[in-house]
């Protein structure tokens, strides 16, 4: 299908009970959640999700959707506080229901997805699954990373090391006058 079919609402009931599958592409800003939690990116490129997703019944005659979702997003590296690139390999089940008590009855295996009169919206379901998937803390590799730069020395003018500073000469911008 084409991508304008994965933003739409579909129709999640009939969907599983004709066992459809949707594949395409989603642009991260349509997205516009996830797109603030993204760094601005530094080439210019707009990122793509890449979406298989494949309705269907279980054993227990539950109304599923396996997914995949795969894209490269900008984060800002916790070290080095750049832009670095990660990967996002996204599966999931989720299980369509109408309600919370349908949603604490489900398998363990399954997320519940809300459906709003057996419908649902794609762009936020596969919105929902990525930023759960972001990282708490992004980071470049090691050799990628100036990890030898410390906070302290980059905010910090440059001082002459090679003498020490005693500790007490901040202290003496306090003197009191009697």
């Amino acid at each position: 299908m084409s991508d304008r079919s994965l933003q739409q609402q579909i129709e999640f009931i009939k969907y599983a009970d004709q066992q459809k599958r949707l594949t395409g592409r989603i642009c991260c800003s349509d997205l516009p959640r996830l797109s603030e939690m993204l760094a601005e990116s530094s080439t210019g490129a707009v990122p793509f999700v890449d979406v298989d997703l494949q309705f269907d019944r279980d054993d227990q005659n539950l109304r599923i959707v396996r997914g995949r979702v795969v894209c490269d997003v900008e984060l800002i590296c916790q070290r080095c506080l750049k832009n670095v690139v990660t990967n996002l390999d996204v599966s999931f089940v989720l299980a369509g229901v109408f309600s919370d008590e349908q949603a604490a009855n489900l398998p363990r295996d399954y997320e519940p997805v809300l459906l709003d009169n057996g419908l649902v919206c794609v762009s936020d379901m596969i919105e929902e699954e990525l930023i759960l998937a972001l990282p708490m803390f992004a980071y470049h590799s090691n050799a990628d990373c100036n990890e030898g730069i410390s906070v302290a020395d980059a905010v910090a003018p440059e001082r002459d090391l090679t003498k020490p500073e005693s500790p007490f000469v901040v202290l003496s911008g306090f003197k009191c006058q009697k």
